[in-house]
């Protein structure tokens, strides 16, 4: 084989094995351990491997007045994004609410109603994230868009929700 430098023959051994040999035998042999991934296990940690804290705001806000709770539940569009996506709040609650924050204007997503901001934080939750409280609006915070689908849907879980 040209280009290929001479092997002391540990090569041939894991090539020469044949087509029924198993991938990775000699990491095996090497003393290797080879663990199988969980799946749809997703906890993002910070640096001392403690769950992500979600910062959970809940105030009042008037936008929502008309034949609804007035009451708010957002938290930051990038802590949120760790543990579910935009398209599965829009599908669980049918529609969410988005807001910034000036001078920075970081991102906020949420949803309106007293029952819904449970659901949020326990869908939060039940992903792994340490959610945090905070029954404050915070400061500069603008209301930008909302999207709504009409009739909430019965959703108890995110665990049927494609991804």
């Amino acid at each position: 084989m040209a280009g290929r430098q001479a092997s002391d023959g540990a090569d041939r051994d894991r090539s020469s094995s044949g087509v029924g040999a198993r991938p990775g035998k000699w990491l095996a042999e090497a003393g290797y351990v080879r663990f199988r991934p969980i799946a749809d296990i997703r906890v993002p940690v910070n640096d001392e491997g403690m769950a992500q804290q979600v910062r959970v705001y809940e105030f009042p806000e008037t936008a929502f007045v008309v034949g609804s709770d007035p009451l708010v539940c957002i938290a930051r569009l990038s802590a949120v994004l760790a543990f579910m996506t935009l398209a599965e709040i829009d599908e669980a609650f049918s529609g969410y609410a988005s807001y910034r924050r000036a001078p920075w204007m970081k991102r906020y997503v949420g949803v309106w109603g007293r029952k819904n901001c449970q659901r949020l934080r326990r869908f939060l939750r039940e992903r792994g994230a340490d959610v945090s409280l905070h029954r404050e609006r915070p400061d500069r915070l603008r209301l930008t868009s909302y999207k709504t689908n009409g009739e909430r849907k019965k959703v108890r879980s995110l665990k049927h929700l494609s991804t």
